[in-house]
C-alpha cells in the first residue's frame, strides 16, 4: 500500500511540474457535458456560410441578412428539427434558409447547427436543395432528417414544380448526404389558360417568421 501510495504522489508532482492537471471527467468516469441544443433565438442570429454560392457569408439578425452585393439570406423559421444527425453524440438542429441572388430564383438551402463549446452557434454543414421548392414535412426521423417537398420533375420548369417526394438526410464527413429520395407523386399542376394554378394550402417556400412545424 505503502509503494502505491508512493507512486501516486510522484506522479501527482509530475503533472504539477509540467504545468498539466489531471483530466477529472476522464478520472470520476464521467463524460464531458454535452452542449445543449440551439435555441430559435441563437440560430436567428447565427452566422451562416453557403458553399455552394460561392462561400457567401452573412451574419443574420432576427432571421435575415445581406450579402456584400446584396444578396437577401432569410431563415425559415417555420422549419427545424433536432436530432444526431451524424451521430457523433451531440445534437445538430436541421434549419432552412431562402437566399435571393437576384434575378428570378429563390434558393432554399438546407443548415445544421450547434452549440460549440465556447457557447456559441455554429454552422456544420450545408446544401443547396433547389429554386422554388414547397416543404410540406421538416422532422426528425431516428438520426435522419425527413422531408417532404414538392420539386421539379425532370421536364418541370423551373418556376412550376410538380414532383412531391419524400426524402432522408443524414450527416456524413461534414456534408448533408441524400440517403433516400422517393417519389409520392408526380401529378401536373392545374394549369387554366397557361397560368399555373397552385393549392393556397401548400406553403411555399419564402420569409416565413412564425412558429410551428412545417406543414
Amino acid at each position: 500500500m505503502k509503494r502505491v501510495s508512493l507512486l501516486s504522489t510522484l506522479g501527482a508532482f509530475a503533472l504539477a511540474a509540467c504545468g498539466g492537471e489531471p483530466d477529472t471527467a476522464s478520472l470520476d468516469g464521467e463524460p464531458a457535458p454535452i452542449p445543449p441544443a440551439a435555441t430559435a433565438e441563437e440560430l436567428a442570429d447565427m452566422q451562416v456560410t453557403l458553399g455552394s454560392l460561392d462561400g457567401l457569408t452573412v451574419d443574420l439578425t432576427d432571421g435575415a441578412g445581406s450579402g456584400q452585393m446584396g444578396e437577401r439570406v432569410t431563415l425559415l423559421a417555420a422549419y427545424e428539427a433536432t436530432g444526431d444527425f451524424d451521430s457523433d453524440g451531440v445534437t445538430e438542429t436541421a434549419v432552412l434558409v431562402v437566399t435571393e441572388p437576384g434575378g428570378t430564383g429563390t434558393f432554399t438551402h438546407l443548415l445544421a447547427a450547434r452549440t460549440g463549446a465556447d457557447g456559441v452557434v455554429e454552422q456544420v454543414a450545408e446544401k443547396l436543395l433547389g429554386d422554388r421548392q414547397q416543404f410540406h414535412r421538416f422532422e426528425t426521423k431516428a438520426d435522419s432528417l425527413l422531408i417532404e417537398l414538392t420539386t421539379q420533375a425532370p421536364n418541370d420548369p423551373m418556376c412550376c414544380p410538380t414532383r412531391r417526394a419524400q426524402q432522408i438526410y443524414v450527416i456524413r464527413d461534414g456534408q448533408w448526404r441524400l440517403w433516400r429520395d422517393n417519389t409520392l407523386s408526380a401529378a401536373p399542376p392545374d394549369i387554366q389558360d397557361g397560368v399555373v394554378r397552385r393549392d393556397s394550402s401548400v406553403p411555399q417556400a419564402g420569409p416565413v417568421r412564425s412558429g410551428g412545424g412545417g406543414g
